[in-house]
């Protein structure tokens, strides 16, 4: 799901197939005993809150305001105790918050809007990151406008991909149907440009640098790596060149059954509390060798990072957009966008999906 995903952590993986099991048979458990939606007890403010937090991808660092608000204690200074565990697959993600072995899931936001179209009656009551970071870097020396020349538009750029090769990790997913988005709506046709997949981070790199693409889409990682080796050039900045639809996109939140956040009124706030004393720190420039090193280290079952020269400027690029909150009416654009790139099929609506705490 995620665009950083080239900066893998993912060393504590559960294998989809033995969660699916024992999924299956918690299901079976908790149908004979009945789902309770009818008879919740509700917990008193002053108690605590276990929580089993599954993420999609621990190996994202669109994830780092999680690790961060775990290992400062920010979750337990809210009376949050908090249990991460690691999933491969999002649709086992669901599955596992529908039976209720997980009680929050963080993931991307589409994926979210697809659960609950299917049935789970979950609810998104917090933020997590927004903006979609990619670029569109093409190989150093290439005639192709950039952003920032002259008289030069972000449309100006996608036509001159016309009869190019472009590489990304997903043809079929967010990456390709971006990129085809943003060709279309430059007047280019599927025949003009031909995308091919490879796999992220260095090969990516490799790809243009060996000829075998004129460009590539993918996120700020990889980019880095691309100019800072001279192999490349950024021509096109999506959150930066092409606000309108990837600033303010609310990319991957928290979600928790309505039923547990009926059950605890008060994690909502809690959660965003911590979360926010997490997105703090993370841009506070003082605090930049902490976040190299808890990048680098298991924080619960979230694995470590491997070390790279572009680690630390990834982080910084990233920063702006951590977030704890979600902005409706920024939610409902990000539905439509991913409506509109064909990864979402559901026509369901930000104030379906987006818990509102009832009134004291």
């Amino acid at each position: 799901m995620n665009p950083q995903r080239h900066v893998s952590w993912l060393r504590n993986i559960i294998r989809p197939a033995a969660v699916v099991a024992a999924i299956s048979l918690l299901g079976v458990t908790l149908a004979a005993c009945g789902n309770g939606d009818d008879n919740i007890q509700v917990a008193d403010d002053a108690d605590r809150i276990p929580v089993k937090i599954a993420h999609q991808s621990a190996g994202s660092l669109s994830f780092l305001a999680i690790r961060v608000a775990h290992d400062k204690g920010f979750f337990t200074d809210e009376g949050i105790d908090p249990e991460v565990i690691t999933i491969g697959d999002p649709g086992v993600i669901g599955a596992a918050l529908e039976n209720r072995s997980v009680d929050v899931a963080a993931d991307d936001n589409s994926v979210h809007a697809a659960n609950f179209d299917r049935g789970i009656n979950l609810r998104v009551f917090a933020g997590l990151y927004q903006g979609l970071r990619l670029q569109l870097v093409v190989r150093k020396g290439l005639d192709i406008p950039k952003m920032g020349d002259p008289g030069i538009e972000w449309k100006d750029v996608m036509a001159a991909m016309k009869g190019r090769v472009v590489a990304t990790p997903g043809v079929a997913v967010s990456g390709g149907r971006i990129f085809e988005m943003l060709a279309g709506e430059s007047g280019l046709k599927s025949g003009d440009y031909t995308l091919i997949e490879t796999a992220a981070g260095a090969p990516l790199v490799g790809a243009i640098e060996s000829g075998r693409a004129d460009a590539f889409l993918h996120a700020d990682a990889t980019t880095i790596t691309a100019v800072n080796s001279g192999v490349g050039e950024v021509a096109l900045d999506l959150a930066d060149d092409i606000p309108e639809y990837f600033a303010n996109l609310q990319y991957v939140g928290f979600a928790a059954l309505e039923t547990t956040l009926k059950k605890y009124p008060q994690l909502q706030a809690r959660w965003q509390r911590a979360t926010q004393r997490a997105v703090d720190l993370i841009n506070d420039p003082a605090n930049s060798e902490y976040l190299h090193d808890v990048a680098l280290r298991s924080v619960n079952n979230m694995a470590a990072t491997k070390d790279s020269p572009e680690l630390d400027a990834t982080i910084r690029k990233l920063a702006p957009g951590y977030i704890s909150e979600v902005d409706p009416a920024a939610f409902d654009t990000t539905l439509d966008f991913w409506r509109q790139i064909g990864l979402l099929k559901s026509d369901v609506t930000g104030q379906e999906l987006l818990w509102q705490a009832p009134s004291q």
